[in-house]
């Protein structure tokens, strides 16, 4: 008779459900024709959101939504998407697919977007082209009690009396290349600056850099800025640099694979017990999120 062998799973820890987040950008017809068509479109449509990609992602319950960018992001003005009259511009995005930005879709229909099909909001934070008071009034227009503040009437004028709720706020996208084209030493030093005066408002901040010699420095430089970490990982060269670097803490143990990269594995351990390294194995990291508790 053979021997029958049953393997149980090691059940290490819970899987985050923001690593399945989304990311809706204004490049090529992702919203305008995509995601959006107007409230007064034939396309059957909820607040100007076609239904069908609604539907979508109400039934993957897609947990986050970062916007609006990526690239977009960095040569965004976010006083061009609130209120009636709003301003046609070149976008980030012009140049390579012809499109001009009418700014249809801005802070407040982004968040209904969020609210429609349940995610949390990911806000991605211009660090190449506007200065950090700006990205600070755009969360006191987000964030503010209701009538508290000049941007808070201003909020309410424009349809939303009470305030959103913001889950992530992203310092710059890609700052290593499109976004800036800056160098760890002098983006991490951006990060600082933009990071003290976004906490001075709210609680909840995410850094994107390149690869492991700018997730080393970065860590170095904003350490003291953080209480959470964690990292994406993409790609499936090896990072040498990172291994056995006590840089990834979080409340849970993870353990995953990713799908493109079967090899690529992330570990994080919780910060209350550093005893052991934590070890990055062949993969890039290619994004570090900062997350700071509320």
């Amino acid at each position: 008779m053979e021997n029958l062998k049953i393997i149980v799973p090691e059940i290490i820890g819970k899987i985050s459900e923001e690593i399945y987040g989304h990311f809706a950008e204004h490049i090529g017809g992702v919203f305008y024709g995509g995601l959006w068509v107007g409230k007064d479109s034939e396309i059957p449509n909820e607040r100007g959101f076609r239904k069908d990609a609604l539907d979508k992602l109400r039934a993957i319950n897609a947990p986050v939504i970062r916007w609006p960018g990526g690239c977009f992001a960095e040569t965004y003005n976010w006083r061009d998407g609130i209120g009636k009259n709003r301003p046609i511009r070149h976008n980030w995005w012009t140049p390579h697919d012809s499109r001009y930005e009418n700014n249809e879709v801005g802070t407040h229909e982004f968040f209904d977007l969020c609210e429609l099909v349940g995610a949390k909001a990911y806000l991605a934070i211009n660090v190449t082209s506007i200065t950090p008071l700006e990205a600070r009034e755009w969360l006191d227009y987000c964030l503010s009690p209701k009538g508290s503040t000049t941007l808070a009437k201003l909020r309410e004028e424009n349809g939303h009396p009470e305030p959103f709720k913001i889950d992530f706020i992203g310092v710059g996208n890609e700052n290593w290349g499109g976004g800036g084209n800056m160098t760890a030493d002098y983006y991490a030093l951006e990060y600082r600056k933009f990071a003290t005066v976004i906490d001075n408002i709210c609680k909840s901040v995410s850094a994107s850099v390149k690869d492991g010699e700018l997730t080393v420095t970065l860590t170095n430089l904003t350490s003291d800025t953080k209480k959470e970490i964690s990292l994406d990982i993409l790609g499936s060269d090896f990072s040498p640099e990172l291994q056995d670097t006590e840089i990834l803490y979080s409340d849970d143990i993870h353990k995953c694979n990713t799908f493109d990269y079967p090899d690529a594995v992330f570990v994080s351990k919780s910060k209350s017990d550093i005893s052991k390294p934590i070890c990055l194995k062949a993969a890039s990291v290619m994004t570090l999120h900062i997350k700071l508790k509320q």
